[in-house]
């Protein structure tokens, strides 16, 4: 490096991962215990890294990842009663057990960035990426902007045979890097979501008693109001058996309001004056769609919210990300060139058969609620058709399976709402048959059956492939 802006030889990596979040710090601290030599980039502090709030993550998903499960404190909350209630507050569906665990993302991140440098990675934070250069369709250096001692700033080159965009949705490698940037457009405003979610103290606990005995509720349950602000929005409050702080979580689309899920947490606690002041606050706009069509590219790859892997139906991304990792560390095994087009595509290939296909299944319904209004979404609980078995996997991130038990109510629902049954009817059948298409996802480099595969999808989800 040379002070002053001037740019020093390019320092040479087998992987630069680009992003120091759960997807990265993940991504970098796998492929490096595979072998290669890895750089990690962080734009902010490392400790500013990823999002800052509690995360719901199935605790299956760590597992299938490869990584320990998290303990206290970075498991900030195992599985606890939820109930969706109605609008008039009455309780329509119930969960006796959540299947998520509520993850502190920054102490999860700091565990994941601290096992990346223990496998060998060098950790560059405070490092902005400004340029990528590429020779044809392939990256081969990225400038970046580092800060320096006393605020001065430094340009550092690197270079690398794979380059790893995980820096969420802003896409930094993604929108520099022409190739990827046409075949992944940006995701339009209705197919993001605007979350919050909040940790506040309660400073009157008897205001907080007195809310949940309105509700028939108890401490340390979920409850959940769906479709206030149209059908893809939520509202989770849970009060710590304590009486000493509330979780909160609020979210709702984008073209709905773009600060949606701020401002309606605030005006909650604005309304409940036992609230107090926030001691953990995140808000992020998520993007909601299926991944990308294709993750993987000459040189390279798209992980976490950069290939929009959160999950469309509660857009929880964090699992994802993380089983993303392992499929790309796996798929650079035994490779020469890890930005080898059979091996980044070999990466595609598995995260689509694997976790595309739930995701891209969840697309069509998350795109079907989304298009109803509040009481249309609240209606669907009361007759029936939402039930336990079909709510847990969703939570899950698994495909819906009713049990055989909630058959008659199903029929009775559909029975009382035959509009209602039709929608969701067809949206189940569209979801079964996006999955099984998944399931035929191209296994090697091959453009014109990944061009045919869009066609099929646009058939079967509703929804056309991407520029490929």
């Amino acid at each position: 490096m040379s002070p002053g802006g001037s740019p020093s030889a390019p320092e040479r990596f087998d992987v630069v991962v680009v992003g120091a979040g759960t997807a990265g710090a993940a991504a970098a601290g796998m492929i490096a215990a595979r072998g290669f030599r890895v750089a990690l980039v962080e734009a902010r502090a490392r400790s500013a890294a990823g999002a800052s709030w509690i995360n719901d993550v199935p605790p299956w998903m760590f597992e299938a990842a490869g990584l320990a499960l998290p303990e206290s404190p970075e498991k900030h909350l195992g599985g606890r009663r939820m109930r969706m209630l109605g609008e008039t507050d009455r309780t329509r569906l119930t969960l006796e057990e959540r299947p998520m665990w509520g993850i502190d993302c920054r102490r999860l991140v700091q565990r994941l960035q601290e096992g990346a440098e223990a496998a060998g990675v060098t950790l560059l934070e405070g490092t902005r990426l400004e340029e990528v250069e590429c020779e044809g369709e392939r990256p081969v250096r990225v400038r970046l902007r580092r800060k320096g001692a006393r605020g001065l700033a430094r340009t550092l080159t690197l270079r690398a045979a794979l380059f790893v965009d995980a820096s969420g949705l802003a896409g930094a490698l993604r929108e520099r890097t022409p190739a990827i940037a046409r075949a992944c457009p940006s995701p339009p405003p209705s197919d993001r979501v605007s979350a919050a979610q909040q940790i506040r103290a309660i400073t009157d606990r008897e205001g907080a008693a007195r809310f949940l005995e309105r509700l028939g509720a108890r401490p340390d349950e979920f409850l959940v109001w769906s479709g206030l602000h149209g059908g893809y929005s939520t509202q989770v409050v849970r009060i710590d058996p304590s009486f000493e702080s509330i979780d909160l979580l609020t979210g709702m689309m984008v073209e709905v309001d773009p600060s949606g899920g701020p401002r309606s947490l605030e005006a909650f606690a604005a309304a409940h004056p036992w609230i107090g002041e926030p001691l953990l606050a995140g808000a992020a706009i998520i993007p909601v769609r299926r991944p990308y069509d294709r993750l993987g590219f000459p040189g390279a790859a798209l992980i976490g919210e950069a290939g929009c892997q959160t999950f469309p139906a509660h857009g929880s991304g964090v699992g994802a990300g993380l089983i993303a990792a392992r499929l790309l560390a796996d798929a650079l095994v035994g490779q020469s060139d890890p930005g080898d087009e059979a091996a980044t595509w070999a990466y595609s290939a598995a995260f689509q058969r694997e976790r595309g296909a739930v995701n891209a299944a969840y697309d069509v319904f998350r795109r079907t609620v989304q298009g109803l209004r509040g009481e249309e979404v609240r209606h669907l609980l009361e007759v029936g058709l939402m039930t336990p078995g079909t709510t847990r996997p969703a939570l899950e991130q698994r495909m819906p399976l009713p049990r055989p038990f909630e058959l008659p109510a199903l029929v009775g629902g559909a029975a009382r709402s035959p509009a209602a049954a039709t929608l969701f009817g067809g949206a189940l059948a569209r979801m079964l048959a996006t999955h099984a298409l998944y399931r035929r996802y191209p296994e090697a480099p091959d453009r014109r059956a990944l061009r045919s595969f869009g066609r099929r999808l646009g058939l079967v989800s509703g929804r056309r492939g991407d520029p490929v």
